[in-house]
């Protein structure tokens, strides 16, 4: 009840100082904002001060998602590189980055062309294991008995994010050529293998870790001499191109397992493509030609 709107931006002020950018704490604002609100209805405190506190200006990064070209080169290139076709699944069906490295070869119907997302690999922090935390004189992560942390399969977030998607012919061709790859790479591997079940794996059959698999992206945009993009943006890159061809905005939804169309207008976007569509178009109706 003492909490005043200058004490809200004290933090803002203290977390940027530490460093964090502008995003980070707006999503701190979010959460706080949040759990303010449930303390406003349920009587607990007369108001929300995060409501009345001034917020440091966000201006949201603009995505430049891959073009048509851009996207072809690097499906070229990707059937080359070691676990490229994670970037191709990423590129053409939009997966997120830990559904790709959460996907099993139990998911995945090379006759039938489809594959089922049902759980995504994460990185959790690790939680103190001992008895009394305060006691420990090492953090979570070096614990002796540290547990719940790592490298952890966990179902998706939103039902809607669970769903089951045709493949293309050449996607399931190179899943067909990964297979082969990695059964290869577990003989090499011999006693060392760990078996996982996974369609991405390190060269002993362990998950991949998503950071890892970030910097790899990075490294493989540079080799096949495509500008740099986030990991992330294969997603819009995904969700553009089915723009560019005109899938309803319901199947997009429905594919990349969005919730509202409020998520496929902020992560479609305008590309060259669509502009000299819109001018041909412009061109024949007012001409009568192309």
């Amino acid at each position: 009840t003492d909490l005043e709107p200058e004490h809200v931006e004290y933090l803002y002020t203290a977390l940027l100082a530490k460093g964090l950018n502008v995003g980070t704490v707006h999503h701190v604002r979010t959460t706080l904002n949040k759990a303010l609100n449930d303390a406003v209805r349920r009587r607990r405190i007369p108001r929300n001060p995060v409501a009345l506190a001034h917020t440091p200006r966000y201006d949201a990064p603009e995505i430049d998602p891959l073009t048509v070209a851009e996207a072809r080169t690097l499906m070229a290139a990707a059937d080359d590189e070691p676990n490229g076709v994670a970037f191709m699944l990423a590129i053409s069906l939009g997966l997120r980055r830990g559904e790709v490295l959460g996907l099993s070869w139990a998911d995945v119907d090379l006759e039938l062309g489809r594959l089922r997302v049902r759980q995504q690999l994460e990185r959790r922090r690790y939680r103190h294991g001992c008895e009394d935390p305060t006691r420990c004189d090492e953090r979570p992560s070096k614990c002796p008995k540290r547990r719940d942390g790592g490298l952890v399969l966990a179902e998706p977030k939103t039902r809607q994010s669970k769903r089951t998607l045709p493949m293309p012919r050449p996607m399931v061709d190179a899943l067909r050529r990964h297979r082969q790859a990695q059964r290869k790479a577990r003989i090499y591997a011999g006693s060392e293998w760990q078996e996982s079940g996974l369609v991405f794996t390190t060269v002993i059959g362990c998950p991949i870790d998503p950071g890892a698999h970030s910097v790899h992206w990075v490294k493989f945009l540079e080799g096949a001499g495509v500008r740099p993009a986030r990991l992330h943006d294969a997603r819009h890159t995904a969700a553009t191109l089915l723009l560019v061809q005109g899938v309803d905005q319901r199947v997009v939804m429905d594919m990349l397992g969005w919730t509202s169309p409020t998520m496929t207008a902020r992560s479609q976007h305008v590309v060259p493509e669509l502009v000299e569509e819109a001018n041909r178009r412009m061109s024949e109706l007012l001409w009568g030609s192309t």
